[in-house]
């Protein structure tokens, strides 16, 4: 490379460091820096270039397989902490459903066990007593 003067001109600088495949630009200055001092110009250059940012870059190469594989990995993980969480909710769901549902059936079976309890209770107590009775009758009688 070379040292540029001051008043030295870049249309041979530009040509010689661009590769023999690219043509060099025309050196076509516009109107409104044709007066400028060649600082001025780089000045005007770089505000112009500050002033347009690049068009952004993809962060990745899509047919990069460390890529896929992070996606797939993520979308995995995607899918399990969905699956996960309507996993839960499904279950709270089915647990009040079930719930909902028993309590009626739970207070009919346990009232009819209550009645079937106390109708074999009764039985068992009449029986009781009247072994008991006959016992006493057996007792006071004369032989």
């Amino acid at each position: 490379e070379r040292a540029l003067d001051a008043g030295a001109s870049w249309d041979g600088v530009a040509s010689e460091r661009l590769p023999s495949t690219v043509p060099a630009a025309p050196a076509v200055l516009p109107d409104d820096m044709a007066d400028l001092t060649p600082a001025d110009r780089r000045q005007r250059l770089l505000e112009s270039v500050a002033s347009h940012p690049p068009p952004p870059t993809p962060a990745h190469d899509p047919d990069d397989w460390a890529h896929v594989a992070w996606r797939a990995q993520a979308e995995a993980e995607l899918v399990q902490g969905v699956l996960t969480d309507v996993q839960r909710q499904v279950d709270h769901l089915f647990e009040y459903r079930v719930r909902e549902a028993l309590g009626p059936l739970m207070t009919r079976l346990t009232d009819a066990l209550v009645r079937e309890t106390r109708e074999e209770l009764a039985l068992i107590v009449r029986d009781v007593v009247r072994r008991a009775v006959a016992q006493e009758i057996a007792k006071h009688r004369p032989r």
